[in-house]
Protein backbone atom coordinates (compact mmCIF):
# COMPACT_ATOMS: atom_id res chain seq x y z
CA UNK A 1 0.00 0.00 0.00
CA UNK A 2 2.85 2.37 0.80
CA UNK A 3 4.10 2.16 -2.79
CA UNK A 4 0.65 3.14 -4.10
CA UNK A 5 0.49 6.10 -1.71
CA UNK A 6 3.93 7.24 -2.89
CA UNK A 7 2.85 6.84 -6.51
CA UNK A 8 -0.25 8.96 -5.84
CA UNK A 9 1.85 11.68 -4.20
CA UNK A 10 4.22 11.84 -7.15
CA UNK A 11 1.33 11.94 -9.64
CA UNK A 12 -0.29 14.81 -7.75
CA UNK A 13 3.05 16.63 -7.43
CA UNK A 14 3.63 16.34 -11.17
CA UNK A 15 0.14 17.66 -11.98
CA UNK A 16 -0.45 20.66 -9.71
CA UNK A 17 -3.58 22.80 -9.93
CA UNK A 18 -4.18 26.25 -8.50
CA UNK A 19 -6.90 26.99 -5.95
CA UNK A 20 -10.35 26.73 -7.47
CA UNK A 21 -9.11 24.62 -10.38
CA UNK A 22 -8.37 21.30 -8.65
CA UNK A 23 -10.76 19.19 -10.74
CA UNK A 24 -8.19 16.60 -11.90
CA UNK A 25 -6.60 16.47 -8.46
CA UNK A 26 -9.96 15.79 -6.85
CA UNK A 27 -10.67 13.09 -9.44
CA UNK A 28 -7.33 11.39 -8.74
CA UNK A 29 -8.04 11.33 -5.00
CA UNK A 30 -11.57 10.04 -5.65
CA UNK A 31 -10.28 7.21 -7.86
CA UNK A 32 -7.67 6.23 -5.26
CA UNK A 33 -10.26 6.12 -2.47
CA UNK A 34 -12.77 4.16 -4.57
CA UNK A 35 -10.07 1.65 -5.53
CA UNK A 36 -8.97 1.04 -1.94
CA UNK A 37 -12.03 1.73 0.21
CA UNK A 38 -15.77 1.35 0.47
CA UNK A 39 -16.24 4.82 1.94
CA UNK A 40 -19.31 6.78 0.95
CA UNK A 41 -18.12 9.80 -1.05
CA UNK A 42 -19.69 13.24 -1.20
CA UNK A 43 -18.26 15.38 -4.00
CA UNK A 44 -18.11 19.09 -4.83
CA UNK A 45 -17.66 20.36 -1.29
CA UNK A 46 -16.74 24.05 -1.56
CA UNK A 47 -15.73 23.51 -5.17
CA UNK A 48 -13.79 20.34 -5.88
CA UNK A 49 -13.56 19.06 -2.30
CA UNK A 50 -14.44 15.51 -1.26
CA UNK A 51 -15.72 13.91 1.92
CA UNK A 52 -15.22 10.20 2.68
CA UNK A 53 -17.72 8.83 5.18
CA UNK A 54 -17.59 5.55 7.06
CA UNK A 55 -20.56 4.18 8.96
CA UNK A 56 -19.58 1.71 11.66
CA UNK A 57 -22.03 -0.47 13.58
CA UNK A 58 -21.44 1.20 16.94
CA UNK A 59 -22.16 4.87 17.57
CA UNK A 60 -19.24 6.95 18.71
CA UNK A 61 -17.46 10.24 18.20
CA UNK A 62 -17.02 11.58 14.69
CA UNK A 63 -13.54 12.20 13.33
CA UNK A 64 -12.73 14.80 10.69
CA UNK A 65 -9.38 14.87 8.91
CA UNK A 66 -8.84 17.41 6.16
CA UNK A 67 -6.24 18.48 3.67
CA UNK A 68 -6.04 21.05 0.91
CA UNK A 69 -5.88 20.24 -2.80
CA UNK A 70 -4.25 23.32 -4.31
CA UNK A 71 -0.77 24.13 -5.50
CA UNK A 72 0.92 27.53 -5.69
CA UNK A 73 1.83 29.85 -8.59
CA UNK A 74 5.55 29.16 -8.14
CA UNK A 75 7.95 27.74 -10.73
CA UNK A 76 9.26 24.26 -9.89
CA UNK A 77 13.06 24.43 -9.72
CA UNK A 78 13.65 20.75 -8.89
CA UNK A 79 14.84 18.30 -11.50
CA UNK A 80 13.60 14.96 -10.13
CA UNK A 81 11.52 12.66 -12.32
CA UNK A 82 8.12 13.78 -11.04
CA UNK A 83 8.60 17.55 -11.04
CA UNK A 84 5.69 19.74 -12.10
CA UNK A 85 4.65 19.43 -15.73
CA UNK A 86 2.99 22.85 -15.54
CA UNK A 87 5.18 25.95 -15.90
CA UNK A 88 4.72 28.39 -13.05
CA UNK A 89 2.68 26.01 -10.85
CA UNK A 90 4.04 23.64 -8.23
CA UNK A 91 3.39 21.98 -4.90
CA UNK A 92 5.73 24.06 -2.74
CA UNK A 93 3.24 23.93 0.12
CA UNK A 94 3.25 20.19 0.87
CA UNK A 95 -0.39 19.68 -0.07
CA UNK A 96 0.59 16.85 -2.44
CA UNK A 97 2.05 14.94 0.51
CA UNK A 98 -0.89 15.77 2.75
CA UNK A 99 -3.36 14.50 0.14
CA UNK A 100 -1.49 11.23 -0.29
CA UNK A 101 -1.28 10.71 3.49
CA UNK A 102 -4.99 11.40 4.00
CA UNK A 103 -5.96 9.16 1.05
CA UNK A 104 -3.87 6.40 2.62
CA UNK A 105 -5.48 7.06 5.99
CA UNK A 106 -8.95 6.72 4.43
CA UNK A 107 -7.90 3.29 3.18
CA UNK A 108 -6.63 2.29 6.63
CA UNK A 109 -9.71 3.58 8.49
CA UNK A 110 -11.98 1.58 6.20
CA UNK A 111 -10.22 -1.63 7.21
CA UNK A 112 -10.62 -1.07 10.94
CA UNK A 113 -13.18 -2.75 13.12
CA UNK A 114 -14.22 -0.18 15.67
CA UNK A 115 -16.18 -1.45 18.65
Amino acid sequence: MLDEIKKLRKLIHQNPELSGYEERTSQRILEFIKKHSNAKIIKNIGGHGLVAIFDFPEKGPAILIRCELDALPIQEENDFGYKSDFPGISHKCGHDGHMAIVAGLVTWIGKQEFK
